[in-house]
């Protein structure tokens, strides 16, 4: 499910792996509004998702998140901000916790990794 506010948009890169279950909200489908002043404080933001990026299953990116290529975001992760390029965010709020990583859509085990196996 894919939420916008008028005015903003999605970027989606090329090669990126989404999961089922994303979401991606650029508003908040509400206003926040000051009371002093009467205005409102909580405008939409473009989401920014560059090449090569795979956003895990139910993750849900808000308004103005941004993913750097080649960028994993885990599952169920909530981003507000930004995930740099070649990183691994999770949780919520989503943290980078893993740099100069990237994602490959082949599984290959080096040798000796698993015993049950064999890369002859």
């Amino acid at each position: 499910m894919i939420c916008f506010e008028v005015g903003t948009k999605i970027i989606i890169g090329e090669d990126c792996l989404i999961s089922s279950g994303m979401h991606a909200w650029t508003g908040d489908a509400h206003s926040v509004v000051d009371v002093e002043t009467g205005k409102r404080l909580n405008y939409g933001r473009d989401i920014k998702i560059a090449n090569n990026v795979w956003i895990g299953f139910q993750a849900l990116l808000l308004k103005g998140a941004v993913m750097g290529r080649g960028s994993i975001l885990g599952a169920r992760a909530v981003l507000c901000g930004e995930v740099p390029p070649f990183s691994l965010a999770a949780g919520n709020p989503a943290r980078t916790i893993k740099s100069n990583v990237t994602w490959k859509t082949d599984v290959f085990y080096e040798p000796g990794i698993n015993s049950m196996v064999h890369t002859d």
